[in-house]
């Protein structure tokens, strides 16, 4: 092996094992993770300088602590999906009965969203829970909002291409307008789906988030486009995001603030 192939390998096993360190606590400081990881501040340092701009650590401006970043949940690893089950249920059973549309919770996983849950609609016309199948996360309106709380280098290594996946004429098509619609969906607290991945469907979606500003899992209410009409979404997307909220308190994850970046 090569001198330059020996020192990328011992980086990206420094790199891995600091990531394992992020993933297995809650707030670290920099002192504890050089004597985990026997390495001088300084290199543990550009570690952790690397992994904040790619989006999988975060650092408290005011403790100074570091936590695991968003990237983590966009891989995966910190996943808990019986967990979030178990206390998503009540409110995809609540929303389901105020609206009287189908109810879903996602998790975002790259590109892709997989649905973990869902409350189907009574209704004899209705949109059917999509257990099992991924879709695009930037066309589904619980995907938008979670990547609306990706630091902006991950979205655009995600999507490093202008031109984007489409399934229906409504679509998003670019980039540029996908990130104009995650910046709408920061400042309103939801994202809509309108007609984008199937004709004649809306959906409105809101991201459940912990602490850090890290989106855990999304809720979905979804129904055809004749009864959940467009001018009915922010009413709609309030109630998700109240919903949304309330799980994040009931799984500790409330208190969302700024102070990490």
């Amino acid at each position: 092996m090569r001198k330059s192939e020996a020192g990328s390998t011992v980086a990206a096993e420094r790199a891995l094992r600091l990531l394992r360190l992020l993933a297995g606590n809650g707030e670290i400081r920099l002192t504890e993770l050089s004597r985990e990881l026997g390495l001088p501040h300084s290199t543990t340092h550009r570690l952790l300088a690397t992994l904040r701009q790619e989006g999988f650590a975060l650092q408290d401006s005011v403790s100074r602590r570091y936590v695991a970043g968003p990237g983590m949940w966009e891989l995966g690893w910190l996943l808990d999906p019986h967990g979030l089950r178990l206390a998503a249920r009540p409110h995809l059973t609540a929303l389901a009965a105020e609206f009287g549309e189908s109810v879903q919770l996602v998790v975002l996983q790259g590109r892709y969203v997989e649905f973990l849950d869902g409350v189907e609609s009574d209704r004899l016309v209705k949109h059917g829970t999509r257990l099992g199948r991924p879709l695009p996360s930037h066309l589904v309106s619980a995907g938008k909002a979670m990547l609306a709380r990706l630091p902006e280098p991950m979205v655009d290594r995600l999507y490093p291409e202008e031109e984007l996946i489409t399934m229906t004429p409504a679509s998003v098509r670019t980039k540029s307008a996908l990130l104009g619609q995650l910046r709408l969906a920061r400042e309103r607290g939801y994202a809509t789906n309108i007609g984008e991945t199937e004709p004649e469907v809306c959906a409105v979606g809101a991201a459940v988030v912990d602490r850090y500003g890290r989106a855990r899992c999304g809720l979905v209410v979804a129904g055809p486009d004749n009864r959940l009409l467009p001018e009915d979404l922010p009413v709609v997307g309030e109630r998700v995001a109240d919903h949304a909220r309330l799980i994040a308190e009931e799984l500790r994850f409330a208190d969302v603030t700024d102070r990490l970046r």
